[in-house]
C-alpha cells in the first residue's frame, strides 16, 4: 500500500477520529484497487475544471455512479470552492455524509473521512496541506511536528479509495509539499500525469 510510506512507524490503534487537535491514529489497510494516479497542472484553475470533467467521464464511460465518488478537502473554504465548479458542471453533491438514496458526489474533509471508504477517492489539491493551516489545531507544534500529522491526514485521505485514487497538485510545489511528498518514488508508486501533455481519460482507459 503506496500510503503506509507516509506513517510507516505507526502501530495499529483504535480509530479516535472525534478529536481535532489529537494525535491521529491510524489502521493500515491492504492493498486494493489500481495503482494511485497523480496529476500535476500549470494553472491552479485546471485542478477543479478537470476534477469535473474526469467525474464525468467516469460516470459516462466507466459504469461508476456519482455516489461512488468522494472528493476530499482539508477546509470548509476549499469544499465551497470544489462545490463551485461541481455546479458549473451540474454534477450532484452532498456534504460529509453519504445520503442511502441520493446520486450525488460525496464531499468531506479528512477528519469526516475517517472510518469511510468510497469506489474513487479525489483529493484535487494536496497543496493545501501546508502547516499553517493546522496551527489552530496544534498550537503547541512546530512546522516540522504539524507535517507529520498532515502525513497522517493524507494517509486517511488515501486509504478511503477501495478501487480509484486520484490525487493532484500543481506543478510548482513549495517546500512543505516536497517535504510531504519525499516518501514516494513517484516512478514506481503513482500513475503519473501531466497535465500539459496528457489526461485522465487517456491513461485511465488503459488500466
Amino acid at each position: 500500500d503506496v500510503a503506509k510510506k507516509l506513517v510507516p512507524e505507526m502501530k495499529l490503534d483504535e480509530d479516535n477520529s472525534n478529536a481535532k487537535n489529537k494525535n491521529l491514529t491510524l489502521t493500515f489497510s491492504v492493498d486494493r484497487g489500481i495503482k494511485p494516479f497523480y496529476i500535476k497542472y500549470s494553472a491552479p484553475e485546471d485542478r477543479l475544471e478537470h476534477l469535473c470533467r474526469n467525474i464525468k467521464i467516469l460516470v459516462a464511460e466507466f459504469n461508476y455512479k456519482y455516489d461512488d465518488i468522494s472528493i476530499i478537502a482539508l477546509k470548509d473554504k476549499n469544499m465551497k470552492e470544489i462545490e463551485k465548479y461541481l455546479k458549473k458542471y451540474s454534477i450532484q453533491y452532498i456534504r460529509k455524509n453519504k445520503s442511502i438514496n441520493s446520486n450525488a458526489v460525496n464531499i468531506t474533509t479528512y477528519y469526516s473521512s475517517k472510518g469511510t471508504e468510497n469506489k474513487v477517492i479525489f483529493i484535487p489539491n494536496i497543496d493545501e496541506l501546508s502547516p499553517d493551516d493546522l496551527v489552530e489545531f496544534y498550537p503547541d507544534k512546530t512546522s516540522y511536528e504539524i507535517l507529520d500529522e498532515l502525513r497522517k491526514l493524507l494517509y486517511i485521505g488515501m486509504t478511503r479509495a477501495t478501487e480509484v485514487l486520484v490525487m493532484s497538485s500543481l506543478k510548482e510545489e513549495n517546500e512543505y509539499l516536497k517535504d510531504l511528498l519525499n516518501v514516494f518514488n513517484f516512478e514506481k508508486d503513482f500513475i503519473s500525469i501531466d497535465s500539459d501533455t496528457n489526461d485522465f481519460y487517456n491513461v485511465f482507459k488503459y488500466q
